[in-house]
């Protein structure tokens, strides 16, 4: 969060009060592209459902892919 901080142009430990408690989580996710033909003949082949996520940030990586969509909570 440090890091983030400085990166928006914050005091290095502008977000240390909100995550001193030692309960934060990294979650590394990877989304594999997918043939839509695998959800043809898997009608009910899920990924991942509509969700919402936990936690201070969500870093939504897509190199040229529109497989996953973000919306506004």
């Amino acid at each position: 969060m440090r890091a983030i901080g400085l990166g928006l142009g914050l005091k290095e430990g502008f977000f240390d009060e909100y995550t001193d408690k030692g309960d934060n989580t990294l979650r590394l996710l990877h989304y594999p592209s997918t043939p839509k033909e695998v959800f043809v003949k898997n009608k009910d082949q899920v990924r991942a459902g509509k969700h919402t996520d936990y936690g201070s940030i969500t870093l939504l990586f897509q190199v040229c892919s529109p497989c996953l969509m973000a919306f506004p909570y």
